[in-house]
């Protein structure tokens, strides 16, 4: 089979799971739950979660200091990619997708929401892993609300994960090189 063959058959599947996935949004409640789970990754849990570590875990300042870059890092990264892929909403694409929430900004690829929530939820565990019965499901909700209101493919929300994970993974080596943790 053919790359562009793989491609149409790989949007298909996509948009089709996005359909199913959207139907939940009949539901109202579950419609509003998905779209508070949405409103939170929006950035002031995040926010939240690096005062808090600031204030209150040994050793806080340098694990607040590191989760801002962090951060800062995946708006950066997160940006760029935007504005490199300009790949349409499946909101956009698909009038038949039930629209609850306004998306921030025009394009899908990749998911911010996921990336942060699965990159600063990762680091924050690392340094506090009790947080982990909060912050992975918490992080599992946000990228699949992001699914189920029509705002992002699965392959976008899959890569903003493994970009996530890559870049915690990552900052938390280099962190511990620097003897910064």
């Amino acid at each position: 089979m053919s790359y562009a063959k793989t491609l149409v058959k790989w949007h298909k599947f996509e948009i089709e799971f996005c359909r199913l996935s959207n139907r939940a949004c009949r539901i109202e409640l579950l419609r509003k739950f998905f779209h508070s789970l949405s409103r939170i990754g929006d950035g002031g849990v995040w926010v939240a979660l690096i005062v808090c570590f600031a204030l209150v875990v040994p050793n806080g300042l340098n694990r607040a200091g590191h989760l801002s870059l962090l951060a800062l890092f995946s708006l950066i990264v997160y940006y760029a990619l935007k504005r490199l892929s300009r790949r349409p909403r499946p909101l956009h694409r698909d009038s038949r997708l039930i629209i609850s929430t306004q998306p921030l900004d025009r394009y899908s690829f990749p998911s911010g929401h996921t990336l942060h929530a699965v990159s600063l939820s990762y680091t924050a565990c690392h340094y506090e892993p009790r947080l982990v019965v909060f912050l992975a499901p918490l992080a599992g909700l946000i990228a699949a609300s992001r699914v189920v209101l029509g705002l992002h493919y699965p392959s976008d929300v899959i890569a903003a994960s493994i970009f996530g994970l890559t870049f915690a993974e990552s900052s938390i080596g280099i962190a511990s090189s620097l003897g910064c943790i």
